[in-house]
């Protein structure tokens, strides 16, 4: 969990990239629509286009307290926007998280196999050690997947949407 908020850092990285991606965690718990909406309209424009959402509730009572409640409402109360679910019904549908381990040539075998199979057509990293990880994987894992013809050499878009959409 970062406590660094992502509503002045990724402006800062906004401003020192061109290519990079810029995801934010934000919570539907304690902000409303319309300030999300703003900030992230608002980091769209000075990002050039590269902004993107992970829509989450909050998960601590810490975060509970800083809004002035004793802790969060029980889960089976905080319930998903779209279709009216709640948070154990969505869990169901979310696909397992699954390890990765072995050679690079392992890790891209497995990869390979899930987006040629359809199942994915990304992949998300939670580090196991930080930051280590990501420098480990994108030194070993990617270059190979770049000699497989299945990760980009290079951006063609200008925006994270036109390179998301590939």
């Amino acid at each position: 969990m970062s406590f660094l908020d992502p509503t002045v850092v990724l402006p800062v990285m906004a401003a020192a990239t061109t290519h990079l991606g810029l995801g934010a965690t934000l919570s539907t718990s304690f902000h409303t629509p319309c300030h999300l909406a703003r900030w992230l309209g608002s980091l769209d424009v000075l990002s050039g286009g590269r902004v993107a959402w992970n829509v989450v509730t909050s998960a601590t009572d810490l975060e509970a307290r800083n809004a002035g409640m004793d802790a969060l409402p029980p889960r089976e109360e905080r319930s998903m926007k779209a279709e009216g679910l709640t948070l154990a019904e969505a869990a169901a549908r979310r696909h397992r998280r699954r390890e990765l381990v072995g050679t690079p040539a392992q890790i891209a075998d497995r990869l390979q196999g899930l987006f040629e199979a359809g199942v994915r057509d990304g992949f998300v990293l939670s580090p196991t050690m930080f930051p280590g990880m990501f420098e480990q994987f994108c030194r070993a894992v990617v270059p190979e997947l770049q000699r497989r013809g299945i990760f980009r050499k290079r951006y063609t878009g200008s925006t994270l949407r036109e390179n998301l959409r590939g």
